[in-house]
């Protein structure tokens, strides 16, 4: 009976899991800001109302066509200065997966009208810093940057300067095409892998309570890790099953329990909501339990290594908490549900890439009545 949860998970998602993949959706983002205009050009700051047009191509960057529009005040003389921009940018995200900040590089081209002194058309280059949140009101983003206006024009502004630098914030929101992205490889959702540490030769014995390491492959062991010179008695378990080659066993060398890894069961960045994705993965892990009554679990919540500790305890915490009444809401019994956030403590892959930390944010479910 212990190991028909984590048969059922498997079998569940062997069909039906579908990985998280990058949002690649084109989409559309109408946003309002503000210039504050360079001195040189002898106007007021104003109102800047913009657009893009954009896509993801890579975890990394997003390519954008970007069009704006600017109305600043002549300080003298009255009238209006109007600025029409059209050209293409850059975000560079260092970690979409875990931070929304994102760097942006925009190149333009500018024509200015109404500005003291003489019209003028010339490149412009946008560079700066982005926040991007998605919230629970749709994606929202947080802009500041510089825009080099290199006009070269004497004429241009109260003259003497061939070179406008101005400071520009934004709020802007972003809206998708079609549906969110969640077909991909089949089985990629659940992992089940031994709960013990490394374990170099293989033997189902963690390296630190190893006492005969470099074991041939396929030797049975006994719990030293030693190759067992008699069957290894197992009159003492009824439910006891015969381990294979890499899995751990107790004293009675029987297979171990496994941790089940649920990898898109991901969160809202920074928060215990439940993306939509991770919603639809859970709803099959609701089924499985309910499959087998009588299963106790461990739903133990997982980060990478970034920030503090005692933060990332509390985050994981309330994640496997997040993830415990989710499946108390689908009719599970709440006694037979336990939750616990073990922070950074125990990866499963390195920290040093986008990849390997993205494996250590996980939720595990973990058999406990054995």
């Amino acid at each position: 009976m212990r190991f028909m949860l984590p048969a059922l998970l498997v079998a569940c998602f062997s069909v039906q899991a579908t990985a998280t993949e990058l949002d690649d959706r084109y989409y559309v983002t109408p946003g309002i800001g503000y210039n504050f205009a360079d001195s040189g050009r002898a106007t007021d700051g104003g109102p800047e109302i913009s657009v893009d047009f954009g896509r993801a191509f890579s975890e990394s960057l997003n390519f954008e066509i970007s069009a704006f529009y600017a109305l600043l005040d002549n300080e003298a003389g009255g009238g209006e200065t109007d600025i029409y921009g059209l050209g293409v940018g850059l975000l560079n995200f260092v970690d979409r997966g875990n931070s929304p900040v994102y760097s942006l590089l925009r190149l333009r081209w500018l024509r200015t009208e109404g500005q003291p002194g003489a019209d003028y058309d010339s490149p412009a280059v946008d560079a700066g810093l982005g926040y991007w949140w998605n919230s629970a009101y749709g994606i929202l983003r947080l802009e500041g940057a510089l825009r080099f206006d290199l006009h070269g024009d004497d004429a241009a502004g109260d003259g003497g300067k061939d070179l406008f630098i101005d400071s520009l914030v934004r709020l802007a929101y972003t809206m998708p095409f079609g549906a969110e992205p969640e077909a991909a490889a089949p089985a990629s959702s659940v992992d089940v892998v031994p709960t013990h540490s490394d374990d170099s030769d293989d033997d189902g014995v963690a390296d630190d309570r190893d006492l005969c390491p470099g074991t041939p492959a396929g030797t049975r062991v006994d719990p030293t890790g030693c190759a067992a010179a008699e069957p290894v008695a197992t009159s003492a378990k009824d439910d006891c099953r015969t381990p294979v080659p890499g899995e751990g066993v107790d004293e009675f060398g029987c297979a171990v329990d496994k941790a089940v890894i649920l990898n898109n069961v991901n969160f809202q960045f920074d928060s215990a909501v439940l993306t939509e994705a991770a919603i639809r993965i859970m709803e099959e892990v609701a089924l499985a339990l309910e499959a087998s009554p009588g299963a106790l679990v461990l739903v133990a919540g997982h980060t990478s290594l970034e920030g503090d500790e005692t933060y990332n305890v509390h985050l994981s915490q309330r994640r496997a908490q997040a993830v415990r009444e989710f499946l108390v809401d689908r009719g599970i019994d709440p006694s037979r549900l336990q939750a616990k956030g073990f922070g950074s403590s125990r990866p499963v892959a390195t920290n040093e890439t986008v990849a390997g930390r993205h494996k250590n944010r996980r939720v595990e479910i973990k058999l406990l009545n054995s």
